[in-house]
């Protein structure tokens, strides 16, 4: 494909396939609190039958390929009676996560978009709000916090004049929702958990973003567990990542950005693969920008991205 036609097609396929995946993952959610809900997997066979049909016409394999396996599974579904088991129902948040990052790799390789003099707006000088890169973090909360069985509540407080370039607001966003998951998982607690702790049993993530004189600056900060300096070195060291020398706990915090390492006990749908943090690492710094850990053990974690 060339030409501003087909830069055109490709952009009203993001913000097409964008709105099918919104209502796709308030579908699972459904399955996930009732896997009987037919409508919902009668939906969620729609969104991906539709996306499958134009990224094949279009020739974006890699999205048709995984539209054309989800909605394999999701015709099986549909055709049986019987409700969706757990495992179902978290291939398909995986399947609408993927296609999600897929789809958003194709906005941030496309760059933002030409400005258009009728319209001089924030968005068409292909600028967006800040808001919007936070905006599914409420989705990604409230799975989480229905898979793994926690009560999570996410509070989130934005300066209405931050706007990022359109594609750093994409990646931002990428990035973002694999750390507000990595609160819900590894920062917040089980509700029995932190009542013997004498916390609130409802956990709180905070995501926030500030224009400041250096650039913007955006938080997400939980009441959790906290980190573990001690835990995370020694696992470092056991994985051979670093030696036998003496760390404060803010350098062995910065551990966890190494690939490979994982302090969860065993590998889960949600944790254990050693994968993640790293490459939120990388795209921030892609971005020109740098994340700070600050945490206390047993009471909070906050990380903070700064961008220029």
């Amino acid at each position: 494909m060339s030409g501003q036609s087909d830069e055109e097609l490709l952009r009203d396929f993001i913000a097409e396939a964008d709105s099918y995946l919104d209502h796709a993952e308030q579908n699972v959610l459904s399955l996930e609190r009732n896997a009987s809900d037919r409508e919902a997997i009668h939906s969620l066979f729609r969104a991906f039958h539709t996306i499958e049909g134009v990224a094949g016409c279009i020739e974006l394999n890699e999205i048709h390929s995984l539209a054309n396996r989800t909605e394999d599974l999701l015709r099986g579904l549909r055709d049986h009676a019987a409700p969706v088991t757990p495992d179902a129902a978290l291939v398909l948040r995986d399947a609408v996560d993927q296609m999600r990052h897929l789809v958003g790799d194709l906005e941030i390789h496309l760059g933002q978009p030409r400005p258009s003099p009728a319209q001089p707006s924030a968005t068409s000088l292909g600028l967006l709000p800040i808001s919007e890169a936070f905006a599914r973090m409420w989705r990604v909360v409230a799975a989480t916090a229905q898979q793994t069985g926690k009560q999570v509540e996410l509070v989130v407080d934005t300066d209405g004049e931050v706007v990022l370039k359109r594609r750093d607001a994409a990646a931002l966003g990428h990035a973002l929702m694999h750390m507000v998951r990595n609160s819900v998982v590894h920062g917040i607690e089980p509700a029995a958990e932190r009542k013997t702790a004498g916390k609130a049993e409802v956990g709180q993530i905070r995501l926030s973003a500030r224009r400041e004189r250096n650039g913007v600056h955006v938080r997400i900060a939980d009441d959790g567990r906290g980190l573990d300096a001690a835990k995370i070195l020694k696992n470092a060291r056991s994985a051979g990542l670093v030696g036998g020398e003496a760390m404060s706990d803010a350098e062995a915090f910065r551990l966890i950005f190494h690939p490979g390492l994982s302090t969860a006990e065993s590998v889960t749908p949600f944790s254990g693969r050693g994968v993640g943090m790293d490459v939120v690492k990388r795209t921030i710094e892609q971005l020109g920008g740098r994340i700070d850990i600050e945490s206390v053990s047993g009471k909070d974690t906050c990380f903070t991205i700064r961008l220029p």
